[in-house]
């Protein structure tokens, strides 16, 4: 059977949380397949990835040592295009809890029902959230408008809709971490790809203090991003 979507979750490390998750989307409609990529999470994370195996529909990868968000995002990208082509495209959703199942499937529908643009879920800033987030993709927003002159709301999310037609365009990128997610939204935008926002709720479990992201490291990382899009104006 050949998946109209297909879902895929990078996962280093992930709360248990991530098997709700996953068993909510297969039994939501089981002609969809689902992706977890296993970011070299550890020996103490086996069983967790072993039962995942067991759900209907569910390929998990591994990396055997950590690679980086954007690597586990490419492992599961070039997974889905070499097994499933005709797919509509591709949904990612984060694997710590930040996405709602019923926001990871609006988002996957938004994009079954419009398959030549690009859905990014959409959080909500104005609520309350941490000091590091919400100044984080403060900063990304206005970087973003300065250079691209469009405005997005949330340029970090990582719940998105991905048309299978352009997997191959950002396949070929070379960044492996957080910077990865930018650099897709960087190619896309000069393929004049449709976007199209879609809220959803903001949630940051414990504070956020599942988050792998590296402060210093990817900070720095992501601000190469836009420097090299400043450079060849996007």
């Amino acid at each position: 059977m050949i998946p109209s979507l297909v879902f895929l979750f990078p996962a280093y490390r992930p709360p248990p949380v991530l098997l709700d998750l996953v068993v909510g989307t297969a039994r939501a409609d089981s002609s969809h397949s689902i992706i977890v990529v296993d970011d070299g999470s550890g020996a103490e994370f086996t069983d967790l990835f072993r039962t995942l195996e067991t759900v209907c529909n569910v390929t998990v990868l591994r990396h055997s040592r950590n690679q980086g968000k954007g690597a586990a995002l490419k492992t599961g990208f070039r997974y889905a295009l070499d097994h499933f082509p005709r797919a509509v495209g591709v949904t990612t959703a984060d694997a710590d809890g930040q996405h709602r199942l019923q926001d990871i499937l609006h988002v996957g529908r938004t994009l079954e029902s419009h398959p030549a643009i690009l859905v990014l879920g959409v959080r909500d800033f104005s609520r309350k959230v941490p000091f590091r987030s919400r100044t984080g993709n403060s900063m990304s927003r206005r970087l973003w408008k300065r250079i691209t002159g469009q405005s997005l709301e949330d340029t970090q999310t990582g719940l998105r809709g991905i048309p299978m037609s352009v997997v191959p365009a950002i396949l070929s990128l070379p960044s492996s971490r957080y910077d990865y997610e930018l650099e897709v939204l960087a190619t896309l935008t000069r393929l004049h790809l449709e976007v199209r926002p879609v809220p959803i709720h903001t949630i940051y479990p414990e504070g956020n203090r599942s988050s792998h992201f590296r402060l210093i490291e990817d900070t720095l990382l992501i601000s190469k991003v836009f420097l090299r899009c400043r450079l060849r104006r996007l």
